[in-house]
């Protein structure tokens, strides 16, 4: 019985190291491959899976519109795209994603993300952002004696109807420019009542809608590096192949010891 027993418990904490490991860990990662571009929907986007899950699907992803707060209040259901930084140091490099629109004095920026053939992503539980503080010029900032608060960054993910599935915010607290691009992460976490992950088992394409907020006293310029999910994903083949082996295991010991 002790085989049995021993064994059994094996494959089970073995499934439990399957998906402690995907929940709540990076699983894929959105870059910009060519952000140095007049037009925010001409930016290419480079998605990457986890290395650990061994995913070999390929996600789509692209720009579909890139909006300031008061073109949205003015214009509402019509809107104007907003143009990208293409100057300076910021503006010029190309896997930067940078708006070039000041945010504060009642004005931020929106932009929407669609993806497709995401149906290996099963779940988000948070987002990860890269920012980058710069000028209007397109200069990295070298203090923050030009931004006064924080700033919060919303992200709305929504099925391929348009039905909101979860919201997550964050803040980056007084960001500091050190005048080059050493950007900070800003975490974003679920804030919808009672949801603790965004569940995307039945999804194959969803927009992510990101945002900053538009009431700080004093301007500046935010773009981004990279978006990263965590959350969960379908665990990489092998890790089947395990739990398969340690359950015919459990299976002949069984059979052993009613022998």
């Amino acid at each position: 019985m002790k085989t049995k027993t021993y064994i059994t418990a094996a494959a089970l904490l073995a499934a439990g190291a399957v998906f402690a490991n995907a929940a709540d860990s990076t699983v894929l990662t959105t870059t910009f491959s060519n952000a140095a571009q007049s037009s925010a929907t001409s930016v290419a986007l480079t998605n990457t899976w986890a290395s650990d899950l061994s995913l070999t699907s390929t996600v789509s992803a692209s720009v579909t519109s890139l909006t300031t707060s008061s073109l949205q209040i003015a214009e509402s259901s019509s809107v104007s795209d907003v143009s990208l930084q293409t100057s300076g140091a910021a503006g010029m490099t190309a896997t930067f994603f940078s708006p070039n629109n000041n945010v504060g004095n009642s004005t931020g920026w929106e932009a929407t993300f669609s993806y497709s053939n995401v149906s290996d992503l099963l779940s988000i539980s948070s987002i990860t952002l890269n920012m980058g503080f710069f000028s209007s010029a397109g200069a990295w900032q070298t203090t923050n004696a030009t931004w006064n608060g924080n700033l919060e960054m919303t992200a709305v993910i929504k099925d391929s109807n348009g039905n909101t599935l979860g919201t997550l915010t964050g803040t980056w607290a007084n960001p500091k420019g050190n005048g080059s691009n050493t950007s900070e992460d800003v975490a974003l976490s679920i804030s919808t009542e009672n949801l603790s992950s965004i569940n995307l088992t039945n999804v194959d394409a969803f927009t992510l809608v990101l945002s900053t907020n538009d009431n700080q006293d004093s301007g500046g310029f935010f773009g981004l590096n990279s978006v990263s999910f965590a959350g969960t994903a379908i665990p990489e083949p092998s890790a089947f192949g395990l739990l398969a082996g340690l359950g015919a295991l459990a299976l002949a010991g069984t059979r052993r010891r009613r022998k």
